[in-house]
């Protein structure tokens, strides 16, 4: 009879374990997809980059302050 809990106590311990590496594994999983940043291009040269990188104007991302600068003045006659 003791040695019936001993062993289960071993299985449902072991559930436990391999129960928390799944979880940490999914949690690892979402967190990657969370981190992977939106890309936008830059409306003056058209390079990619991250969004908490890029310098918005309006409806517009740049690279740089020099190429929002470049952009409104090749486009304010528009």
């Amino acid at each position: 009879m003791l040695i019936r809990v001993i062993i289960f106590i071993a299985l449902a311990a072991l559930c436990i374990s391999l129960y928390r590496k799944w979880q940490a594994a999914n949690a690892r999983k979402r967190a990657d997809a969370q981190a992977a940043a939106t890309m936008r291009k830059c409306a003056h040269c058209g390079i990619h980059l991250p969004e908490p990188d890029a310098v918005k104007s309006g409806e517009h991302y740049f690279c740089s302050d020099q190429h929002r600068i470049a952009y409104d003045e090749q486009h304010r006659n528009d």
